[in-house]
């Protein structure tokens, strides 16, 4: 009789304390949600701010560059052979970095004091990525790769020289 009651006490003990577990937590999450809920609208409410269209441009160029890199470091890494599939991939991304690189004028453009020199690193950044279809219909790999890190470095000279000749300081 006494094992009864007490199990009966510690049944009424424990729905007592789920019950002002239950409690806590709903009062918790109300707070919670009361407080979180309105900050979290105004954020999902807020439309993303655009960016000017030549900044835009240069983060683009920028996001090719990283990519381009990428593509060379990962065909570099891959000791399997490349599938003909992956073969036309790079050739159609090679087409939209050549459409992609119609930046590089409108930058070289934005610098007067050193357009010429600009236009011509532009000029040869899409001549050396249009020669590269060559070595990816080929499926020549070696050739792709040599091709890839003269295109790199065209590239990064065309970024320092247009930083170069920026008035704005590095530090910024």
């Amino acid at each position: 009789m006494l094992s009864g009651a007490l199990d009966a006490t510690r049944r009424d003990d424990w729905q007592h304390a789920c019950s002002r577990r239950g409690v806590l937590t709903a009062l918790v999450s109300s707070v919670l949600g009361l407080t979180l809920l309105p900050a979290w609208r105004a954020g999902a409410a807020e439309a993303p701010v655009a960016l000017p269209d030549k900044v835009q441009q240069f983060a683009r160029l920028l996001a090719d560059r990283q990519a381009w890199t990428a593509l060379g470091q990962a065909l570099r890494k891959r000791t399997d052979a490349v599938s003909d599939g992956e073969w036309h991939s790079i050739q159609v991304y090679l087409r939209q970095l050549y459409q992609d690189a119609a930046v590089l004028d409108a930058m070289a453009a934005a610098r007067p004091a050193s357009e010429g020199p600009l236009r011509a690193l532009a000029s040869e950044f899409r001549q050396r990525v249009r020669q590269l279809d060559g070595p990816a219909k080929q499926r020549d790999k070696e050739a792709f790769l040599q091709g890839h890190a003269r295109t790199v470095e065209v590239l990064g000279r065309f970024l320092e020289r247009w930083q170069a000749s920026s008035d704005v300081p590095a530090e910024l």
